[in-house]
């Protein structure tokens, strides 16, 4: 976690502890995707990211604030 919030890297898991680690330290870094999926493989997680960056990709671009 720590290394991710230095980083500005966002943490994927499927353990639920990683956003109570975050909210019990009330920091706003790193952000946590977390998901609750019955196939966890690297693979359909990777396929479930692709789908959803295409969709909020530049939503996302334009929310940035360097």
């Amino acid at each position: 976690m720590e290394y991710a919030a230095k980083h500005d890297m966002v943490v994927i898991t499927a353990d639920l502890d990683f956003g109570e680690m975050l909210a019990f330290t009330k920091h706003n870094k790193p952000s946590v995707m977390i998901f609750r999926l019955k196939d966890p493989s690297p693979e359909h997680v990777n396929s479930m990211l692709s789908s959803i960056l295409l969709e909020i990709g530049e939503a996302l671009e334009k929310s940035i604030v360097m």
